[in-house]
């Protein structure tokens, strides 16, 4: 399953720099959950420590509830179903504002606010292609200390946007939603707008085939339609309280094998629920449903390496097929796993991952349990490693 990241360009996770490559048979005794005459490599089985919670943090708490937020985005494809195409997203936004999904001109114009948290969605009705007509669109959620703060948010940031083209822009109102900002350039088969609910902001950009405006205003309608309930859930952190939010408060991550600094980030050390993960993979829908029938209630993610938690083993196993078969940008051939243990399953990828800035030429999907693991490698011997040291890692269920 491929993961997408980014407003346009598809990111691939950040890679870790392995030890060097020394065979090291590892004792049961000597190493936690491992089991005698498995080989390591340089990996521990020993469990990270899980005081990655402990210490105050802004940063971690703007991630966490940039996470919280993701799990009540509606996703582009049901606003309109015809867009089927992941083109990623995520966390928009970390301690010093947005970096991501908006443009710069709006990015500027919210320096000066405090940004509680942020997750957004792309998607469209086919794959990219360069000066091709196609459906998009951009859904963003930004949370905000209190609804007067976004309400100045939303209008600095429809000001600033207007004033790149404010010549050509023009003004729009969207039915049904009289408080909505909005604009477009007569012409262009865009449309950027602006809502405020509570102290969320939306923030949706549609591109059709036709630049007709009422059908761009019925496009953005349709978002806040299927957006605007989804908040009612969103219970908001206080700006006080964020720096105390947990990031992983069931410790997940420490069932993943340490290989780098535990400092909570987006992309190499976090817990997804499977709403806001499935943004980030290409086809949201489907792999949303396909983790709600195997009971997945998380997704653990660091460095290289992925953590999925089942309802039950017969659920991992069943997952773990799942992903194995679940078409993907590029196929894997398999190759043996980690000898004496069965609940580890590898491949090699039969060209480079077009979709991924660092793709990896190994996999290695490892049950142990209710949860299933995807390890990751440019090593075929490393890679055996990792899995081994991986399902060692989540023992002890």
């Amino acid at each position: 399953m491929g993961w997408r990241r980014g407003s346009t360009a598809v990111r691939g996770w950040a890679g870790v720099r392995f030890a060097a490559a020394v065979v090291a048979v590892v004792m049961a005794a000597g190493c936690g959950n491992g089991a005698v005459g498995v080989e390591y490599g340089p990996y521990s089985t020993q469990r990270i420590a899980g005081d990655y919670d402990a210490p105050s943090s802004l940063a971690r708490g703007v991630l966490a509830e940039s996470l919280r937020l993701g799990e009540h985005l509606a996703y582009p494809g049901e606003v309109d179903s015809t867009l089927r195409v992941g083109r990623g997203g995520g966390v928009i936004v970390d301690i010093d504002g947005v970096n991501d999904m908006l443009s710069g001109a709006q990015q500027r114009a919210l320096s000066g606010f405090a940004i509680n948290g942020g997750f957004g969605a792309i998607a469209a009705d086919r794959e990219y292609r360069a000066n091709q007509a196609e459906r998009m669109l951009s859904m963003v959620l930004l949370a905000f200390p209190d609804e007067q703060t976004a309400n100045s948010a939303a209008a600095a940031m429809a000001r600033a946007d207007f004033d790149q083209a404010a010549a050509e822009n023009a003004p729009l109102s969207i039915p049904g939603y009289p408080a909505a900002l909005a604009h477009w350039r007569p012409g262009v088969p865009t449309i950027g707008s602006w809502l405020v609910v509570k102290s969320v902001v939306i923030r949706v950009f549609a591109q059709l085939t036709e630049a007709n405006p009422d059908l761009l205003t019925a496009a953005v309608a349709n978002a806040y339609q299927r957006q605007a309930p989804a908040l009612d859930g969103f219970a908001p952190t206080t700006r006080d309280q964020l720096p105390k939010l947990a990031l992983d408060p069931n410790g997940e991550l420490t069932r993943l094998v340490g290989t780098a600094d535990p400092t909570p980030n987006n992309m190499t050390f976090a817990v997804y629920s499977t709403h806001a993960f499935a943004v980030l993979v290409p086809d949201p829908i489907g792999s949303l449903a396909a983790f709600t029938k195997q009971g997945v209630s998380t997704i653990a993610v660091a460095d290289n390496k992925f953590l999925y938690r089942a309802k039950n083993a017969e659920a991992a196993r069943a997952l773990m097929t799942y992903l194995l078969e679940t078409p993907s940008t590029i196929s894997y051939t398999p190759i043996s796993g980690v000898a004496g243990i069965d609940g580890i399953r590898c491949g090699q990828a039969t060209q480079p991952n077009p979709t991924e800035m660092k793709p990896y030429r190994f996999r290695c999907f490892v049950t142990r349990g209710a949860s299933v693991a995807r390890v990751a490698s440019n090593q075929d011997t490393d890679v055996r490693w990792l899995a081994a040291a991986q399902y060692a890692v989540m023992g002890d269920e």
